[in-house]
């Protein structure tokens, strides 16, 4: 037995907003884990260490 499904058409500026959003929110995070990591910002430490670098401001 089969099953078909059919999907309705997208256009191209559709798919490209939805990739360049989607590429927006990766880049962040990307970016925020980076600093996170490079800051040494522990989940024991809430409000973060003492003296902070630029980069972690």
């Amino acid at each position: 037995m089969q099953s078909t499904t059919q999907t309705a058409p997208v256009s191209k500026a559709r798919v490209w907003t939805g990739r360049i959003i989607s590429g927006l929110v990766v880049v962040f995070l990307v970016f925020d884990s980076a600093r996170l990591s490079l800051c040494g910002v522990s989940t024991r430490e809430p409000f973060g260490p003492t003296e902070r670098s630029a980069l972690c401001n």
